[in-house]
């Protein structure tokens, strides 16, 4: 199951006193120009002006005493309020995939249960 977060329209109705006459803005969002990337290492850093985020992906390590070596591939530079609501839509995410995690755990718990039984 995916579920997709869209922290602006959550953000947004915290923030402002909305009008009740006021309908909540439109967001259409264009995926044709997208490209995938995957990342299994990231750093982020504050700047004066803005957020930034490096995404890449770790480096085979061939000795102990080596640093782990990260080649980055990609910046991507935020201002504080989407950066906020980057940060609001990750947390969202990250309890729907554990609610969604410990469902799936439960189903095949009981699964497990119920064949375990049936083989008795």
């Amino acid at each position: 199951m995916t579920t997709e977060h869209n922290s602006i329209d959550a953000d947004a109705n915290k923030r402002q006193a909305v009008d009740e006459t006021t309908a909540p803005t439109r967001i259409e969002w264009g995926t044709a120009d997208v490209v995938p990337v995957e990342a299994d290492a990231t750093h982020t850093t504050a700047e004066r002006d803005a957020i930034v985020l490096y995404f890449g992906k770790q480096q085979a390590s061939h000795a102990e005493d080596e640093p782990a070596r990260v080649r980055l591939s990609d910046r991507i530079i935020l201002g504080r309020l989407a950066a906020e609501q980057l940060s609001a839509a990750l947390g969202n995410a990250i309890a729907d995939y554990e609610r969604e995690s410990a469902t799936a755990d439960v189903r095949n718990d009981s699964d497990e249960l119920s064949s375990q039984s049936s083989d008795s």
